[in-house]
């Protein structure tokens, strides 16, 4: 190598060099679920959804409403209401974009605020109303 070889090397080098963090999220904007936020739901992320609820009481879940859940996968939604629960957690309550039920009777589901996004079971589509 020349001396031209190590000039431009050291030159590349100082492009190539980036502070940035691959999982770190910059718009914040686009990443928090407020009312009006259109959603599409995702593959679970273990055998069944973790943070999406078909209710709040969870002495009442069956392994049945478990596997209804599954099948929603690829439904268009929209967050219609947000809970805060006397622990503090956050929870949307999400209805479909087209009325109809998710499954049976059950018009809306419920999902955790803080975790569903980050774990890939939702993903956000617009923040736009």
């Amino acid at each position: 190598m020349g001396k031209n070889a190590k000039k431009r090397k050291s030159s590349a080098s100082q492009f190539l060099d980036l502070d940035v963090n691959v999982g770190q999220r910059i718009d914040n904007e686009n990443t928090e679920l407020v009312i009006g936020t259109k959603v599409k739901i995702s593959e679970p992320s273990n055998r069944y959804y973790q943070y999406i609820f078909s209710t709040l009481d969870f002495q009442k879940i069956k392994l049945t409403d478990l596997s209804h859940l599954v099948d929603l996968e690829g439904a268009d939604t929209k967050v219609s209401g947000i809970i805060i629960m006397a622990s503090g957690e956050s929870i949307a309550i999400v209805r479909r974009i087209d009325g109809l039920p998710f499954y049976e009777n059950c018009l809306k589901i419920y999902v955790d605020r803080n975790k569903v996004i980050d774990s890939g079971e939702l993903k956000i589509v617009s923040n736009k109303f």
